[in-house]
């Protein structure tokens, strides 16, 4: 995805779904510690927390908003399988340790911290070298690829809904034979 502007993410509270994938395409996130990420895309069972409540349902579904070429990147391949393949629920502090997460933020007084934060590290950048700092960087990652890889989820994710699995467990939640807290 290409965008001339800094693209920056204040997280806090959890991001599920394709909440959680579009996460990849921003340049900077930042959050609280007890934000994390659930991708319930893959298999049938009900995802709990550590704290024993139940966080969604796994629907049946594929990767979409460019997750799969974006979570390999930031966060390293291993725990992108882990969210993408096996939907398992990351959190913050293991986010920040790989690299998908910038920095963690107390809870208290988040936005208006995150936004100093934000005017503090940018208020001396120069515009046009931030622009095409960013694209260099873009170009290095293979930024034309991203338009390829929505393609193909988009597909993958048709297929998906025609062989009619997440509708089914879409009416299992709505008919609650399936808890969920999506």
């Amino acid at each position: 995805m290409e965008h001339k502007k800094l693209l920056i993410a204040a997280l806090n509270g959890p991001a599920i779904g394709l909440s959680a994938a579009l996460l990849g395409w921003f340049d900077f996130l930042y959050a609280t510690e007890d934000f994390f990420l659930l991708t319930p895309f893959t298999g049938s069972k009900t995802v709990h927390g550590t704290d024993g409540a139940v966080h969604g349902n796994r629907l049946g579904l594929a990767a979409e908003g460019g997750a799969s070429l974006t979570f390999p990147r930031r966060m390293g391949v291993g725990l992108a399988n882990e969210a993408l393949l096996l939907s398992r629920k990351l959190t913050a502090k293991e986010l920040e340790r790989a690299g998908f997460i910038n920095r963690l933020f107390p809870k208290q007084d988040f936005l208006s911290t995150v936004l100093s934060h934000v005017r503090e590290s940018t208020e001396d950048l120069v515009k046009e070298s931030l622009v095409l700092t960013k694209t260099l960087i873009q170009d290095g990652l293979g930024r034309e690829r991203g338009d390829t890889i929505n393609m193909n989820e988009i597909f993958v994710g048709t297929e998906r809904f025609v062989s009619g699995k997440p509708q089914e467990r879409f009416l299992e939640i709505a008919t609650k034979q399936r808890k969920h807290k999506l």
